[in-house]
């Protein structure tokens, strides 16, 4: 089982239960968030991978208090690595979440974590739900909630920092186009145009260099 860290806009028909329509998750689709988080799996023989959920924690403890940021909100052992989150206070507009969201995965990338990086800035990730069974091995290992103090973070106030390393450019609506000319227009504002047309037909710049041949009958 898993749940999405965003509020979704959009359903879809749900197959495989008709009365109940599941929510059409896109990135583009979120209208909240409340947390930021890194995703890092554990796996003996992968070097993309930390040997033992210890080295894990270790290392992302590590970065953490190396970049300056506060303590984890929650850590959840997944059953194949930890998910760690800073909670927001307050929820969060995509466009308000995106800066902190980029600016947590620059850092993550310049300090070598070991994990899939572009999980951090996906606005519809879906992560384990503490309390249930993660069924990639046999027997299924648990979903845990490891005990650390739930805080809960002013982001404007304590994570503000991270918008220094993001590369998120500013949301804005896309603009909207028309085929018709709009009558509330003031051409007059409009600049001459680049070439300058004095000509006072529609022939203008077509020159004749020679005087038309008659069409005769070939001798």
């Amino acid at each position: 089982m898993w749940y999405c860290l965003s509020l979704q806009s959009q359903t879809k028909p749900n197959p495989k239960a008709p009365t109940k329509p599941k929510a059409h998750r896109l990135a583009a689709n979120a209208l909240k968030l409340k947390a930021i988080w890194i995703d890092m799996d554990v796996g003996l023989g992968d070097p993309k991978k930390y040997p033992t959920i210890q080295d894990a924690l270790r290392s992302v403890v590590e970065f953490r208090e190396k970049v300056g940021l506060p303590p984890f909100s929650a850590i959840v052992g997944s059953g194949s690595g930890i998910h760690v989150y800073w909670i927001s206070d307050a929820p969060l507009s995509r466009a308000d979440w995106e800066p902190y969201a980029t600016g947590l995965k620059a850092l993550i990338l310049q300090s070598e974590v070991k994990c899939d990086a572009g999980l951090t800035t996906d606005a519809a990730r879906i992560l384990r739900i503490p309390g249930t069974f993660n069924h990639k091995t046999s027997p299924p290992k648990p979903v845990q909630l490891f005990n650390v103090p739930l805080a809960l973070y002013n982001f404007a106030a304590q994570l503000s920092f991270l918008k220094s390393y993001s590369t998120a450019p500013a949301a804005t609506a896309a603009p909207e186009h028309s085929l018709f000319v709009d009558p509330t227009m003031d051409f007059a504002k409009f600049g001459k145009p680049v070439v300058a047309i004095n000509e006072p037909d529609l022939n203008a710049g077509i020159e004749r260099g020679s005087p038309l041949l008659e069409i005769g009958r070939a001798h």
